[in-house]
């Protein structure tokens, strides 16, 4: 009878140790697919990061198709996105302007998209000691633009504030005025949302045309 009891204890001991070793190993399989799955995020988003800048870089001879194949790029991420039941936000600023001459004035032109998935109630941008203020629905763009007048070739900040219904930002963006140059001005704002967490990055473009 003890000769039994031991061969059961033994049996038992045995099949513990053994779906402990199943639990350890199914931990494990589950541990390295979410190192997996968490690699492959980081790197797509990374792959979108520069694409966007390539896109740009791409319609180097038209400022228009500089500012409209962004835009299309970013709806297009977004949709394909969406897809996988990946959420892929974003705010893009850009800014154009021709040739500086000294003390000569000189139209900014400013494109601003809002992909945020929520509207901006209020939306300030000040430059060149001027402002203006807007409302942008989520989906919208917005274009407006500002004059420049310089002596010299400055750095000029341009100041962004925003509210929306989950918090409010402040963004700054240096813009280069350089004479006798002309240059387009990006800013991005990107995040990248899905089941394993989020992603996100802030960066700035500068192409000088002439």
């Amino acid at each position: 009878m003890k000769g039994q009891m031991f061969i059961v204890a033994a049996l038992v001991m045995i099949i513990t140790i053994v779906g402990l070793k199943d639990s350890l190993s199914l931990q494990k399989i589950l541990e390295n697919q979410r190192h997996l799955v968490s690699g492959f995020d980081s790197l797509e988003f990374q792959n979108i990061r520069s694409e966007m800048t390539r896109v740009v870089q791409n319609s180097f001879n038209s400022t228009s198709g500089m500012t409209d194949d962004l835009n299309n790029f970013n709806s297009f991420v977004k949709d394909s996105l969406q897809t996988k039941n990946i959420e892929f936000d974003s705010f893009l600023v850009e800014l154009y302007y021709p040739v500086l001459q000294p003390s000569t004035n000189a139209v900014v032109n400013v494109t601003v998209l809002n992909s945020l998935g929520t509207e901006m109630k209020f939306l300030n941008i000040t430059f060149n000691g001027t402002s203006g203020t807007f409302a942008l629905s989520n989906g919208n763009i917005l274009r407006t633009s500002f004059t420049i007048n310089t002596a010299v070739s400055v750095n000029q900040t341009m100041n962004i504030f925003y509210n929306t219904s989950a918090s409010s930002q402040t963004e700054t963006v240096t813009v280069p005025l350089t004479l006798g140059s002309s240059k387009y001005v990006a800013f991005y704002d990107i995040r990248y949302i899905n089941s394993g967490g989020q992603q996100s990055d802030k960066f700035t473009t500068v192409l000088t045309l002439v």
